[in-house]
């Protein structure tokens, strides 16, 4: 039952965090009550089942479940649906504040660097909240708490 039971604990608590924590790198404290943070919730919650759930499932029947692979997996699948969305499609010019970050169809020099930015917060967003899904399964991986993997390594 606890093997069942901690990943959907994790899949419920950790995507939330990540949200959280880039609602508050947004747009500060007075933005957590605020309509945004219901929808960085659902939609971390989505990626989370949709992408996070077959994830973990793989990582676990090849027995690759560890930090660094939740802390990688958490910040890949939370950046994949922004650089699918970041293509300028048929924009032709967008700015953001003063800076020209689309001209003529293609991103600028600027536009490059502001989207790589933009998308590395969700990436670290994403690898909190897979530190956090890894903090909650981590027993199921672990022997007895000590940190140790229950198999030894393959040499």
């Amino acid at each position: 039952m606890k093997h069942i039971l901690m990943p959907i604990i994790g899949f419920l608590i950790a995507p939330p965090i990540g949200a959280l924590v880039w609602v508050l790198m947004e747009g500060g404290v007075g933005e957590v009550i605020s309509g945004i943070t219901a929808w960085a919730v659902m939609v971390s919650i989505i990626l989370g089942a949709v992408l996070g759930a077959p994830t973990y499932l793989y990582l676990r029947a090849k027995q690759l479940v560890s930090v660094f692979s939740l802390l990688i997996g958490g910040a890949i699948i939370s950046m994949i649906p922004w650089v699918l969305l970041s293509h300028p499609g048929s924009t032709t010019k967008s700015v953001v504040g003063q800076t020209i970050i689309i001209e003529n169809g293609s991103y600028t020099t600027e536009g490059i660097i502001y989207q790589i930015k933009f998308i590395a917060q969700f990436g670290l967003c994403g690898a909190i909240s897979g530190m956090v899904f890894w903090l909650i399964v981590r027993s199921l991986v672990t022997s007895k708490g000590t940190g140790r993997s229950k198999a030894a390594p393959v040499l």
